[in-house]
């Protein structure tokens, strides 16, 4: 879905855990497009704030790459069962989405390689954020690659068999 709206010179803005449905045969959707912006930069603040990249706070302008620092909040929610920023030991959420002060994933059991896409898609400065020079940067990652015999053109093509299965009645 990303790739799609980039492709077409939109940004989403407000990439986050209920934004992502599920369709019956078990393949992810976007919705709720209310914060789209069609342009390659824009200035105006939106979004769910514990969802939202360091650049969309501080009103630098931001591009694309805000999507995908939403995708690594939502990768870190479906991984851990909990949000990478959250108001502890009295630093504020605000503050740790602009320094992207988050616990490593390595010890609640997620892959090395997960680790690394989060870290990268959570990287504070839009410019070095993976994604920002495409997103075949994402797609190529070693996660995706490993051995999950993942396969994009099947995804598109909707033919790779999903792990989540939905049974929706009639």
């Amino acid at each position: 879905g990303l790739e799609h709206l980039h492709t077409h010179n939109i940004m989403h803005r407000d990439i986050k855990s209920e934004n992502v449905l599920i369709d019956s045969f078990g393949y992810p959707k976007l919705c709720d497009f209310d914060n789209s912006k069609v342009g390659k930069r824009a200035w105006t603040s939106c979004g769910t704030l514990s969802f939202m990249a360091p650049e969309l706070i501080l009103n630098k302008g931001h591009n694309h790459t805000v999507d995908y620092w939403g995708m690594g909040v939502v990768m870190y929610e479906l991984l851990t069962g909990k949000p990478p920023f959250d108001d502890i030991n009295g630093i504020t959420l605000k503050d740790q989405l602009i320094s992207s002060t988050f616990v490593s994933l390595v010890n609640d059991g997620v892959t090395s390689d997960g680790n690394k896409l989060i870290v990268q898609l959570l990287e504070p400065n839009p410019k070095k954020r993976i994604g920002s020079s495409g997103i075949h940067h994402i797609k190529k990652h070693s996660w995706f690659l490993g051995n999950r015999k993942f396969n994009w053109s099947r995804i598109v093509e909707r033919i790779m068999e999903s792990p989540i299965k939905c049974y929706v009645r009639d």
